[in-house]
């Protein structure tokens, strides 16, 4: 943000306690979220939150500093972040949790077929525990047991006309999670 609004992290913590005595204080929400906007507008090559180059230890810190909103009922600060494009789906796209359903990518160790019209988080993503706690906030479904059903009838149904052609890897995909939660039914 300009002008700049945060310190750098070279700053030992010697010297943020003597910079606090001179009026230095924290970001509020409303800030945090105007630089996590500003971040996802930047495109995926100068965007630390889009690029697969960014560590776990970054996106942990950020979604717990994220998920403040929702320990301390922010509503407003809320309804903002779901209004961000910030769930990376399969494929590569990016978007907001309010505009319909988005799915965890797997049940259990199940992995549930791309290409079944859902959309799923980006398997990458869902590594990282405080990211799923985020998602979870944000209301990324968790795949269940009717979940896991209607997935099924999905792969199950008979494709209308015109007849769909499945590649090999949706085919194995699609046998291999029938294959695997039919104990379930």
């Amino acid at each position: 943000l300009r002008p700049e609004v945060y310190l750098s992290d070279l700053y030992a913590p010697t010297d943020i306690n003597i910079l606090k005595k001179f009026g230095l204080g924290c970001l509020n929400f409303t800030k945090i979220i105007a630089m996590v906007k500003r971040d996802l507008h930047a495109g995926p090559e100068h965007s630390r939150i889009k690029s697969p180059n960014t560590d776990d230890d970054w996106h942990t810190r950020t979604c717990s500093l994220l998920n403040l909103a929702w320990r301390q009922t922010w509503s407003h600060h809320i309804r903002s972040l779901k209004r961000l494009d910030i769930i990376p789906l399969q494929g590569g796209t990016w978007v907001s949790s309010d505009i319909g359903d988005i799915f965890y990518p797997k049940y259990g160790n199940v992995v549930v077929p791309k290409d079944l019209g859902m959309r799923l988080v980006d398997p990458m993503a869902t590594r990282n525990e405080s990211r799923c706690a985020f998602f979870d906030n944000l209301g990324v479904h968790r795949i269940d047991l009717p979940i896991v059903s209607n997935i099924r009838e999905r792969i199950l149904r008979q494709p209308t006309a015109p007849l769909m052609i499945a590649s090999l890897e949706s085919s194995v995909e699609r046998m291999r999670f029938l294959f695997l939660t039919q104990h379930l039914c």
